[in-house]
């Protein structure tokens, strides 16, 4: 369970379209400027909050945007199957950028450096003062990130995992 001093910040998401706005690293759109300024056009259009990959890209929106930031950096580590900030490490660099929410790979599998899924979600709130979006897969992985203490749960690694790749029924 997370530590019960942290109190969720400030920060309620509106009721409305969040929009992800990300590129592959080879895209000519992976660019810091480029994710910035289609980011920007979405909330100009009515996005209440952006999903954003990567320190840079979140750095340079935040110069743009008052809106929230969902912050995440998508990392592959040789021997472990995690890709949303996968370690506190990570989480913490996306929150200097300027996230406002960090976004986690909540799914059972290992993490790097022994860290768990618990102590990834505590120190987030408590070293970093953010809220947690918990990327899960299944409905035990929701339940183990919402008792685990997410303030958000999302179904964004639902067939993307092993366990779940191929399916295409829904879950919930």
């Amino acid at each position: 369970m997370t530590n019960s001093s942290f109190d969720l910040p400030n920060l309620l998401l509106p009721q409305g379209l969040i929009v992800s706005c990300q590129a592959p690293t080879d895209s000519p759109l992976h660019h810091p400027e480029a994710i910035a300024a289609m980011a920007q056009a979405s909330i100009n259009q009515g996005a209440v909050a952006v999903r954003i990959d990567t320190p840079s890209h979140i750095q340079a929106l935040r110069q743009r945007i008052t809106q929230p930031i969902i912050g995440l950096w998508g990392r592959q580590i040789p021997g472990f199957e995690v890709y949303i900030t996968p370690r506190f490490s990570d989480a913490e660099a996306i929150a200097q950028a300027g996230a406002d929410i960090i976004a986690v790979d909540a799914t059972v599998r290992k993490r790097p450096g022994g860290e768990t899924l618990v102590t990834i979600i505590t120190r987030i709130h408590n070293q970093l003062g953010k809220a947690v979006m918990a990327d899960v897969d299944t409905i035990e992985a929701a339940q183990q990130a919402a008792a685990a203490g997410a303030d958000f749960v999302a179904t964004t690694l639902y067939s993307y995992t092993e366990l779940t790749k191929n399916r295409i029924t829904s879950w919930f």
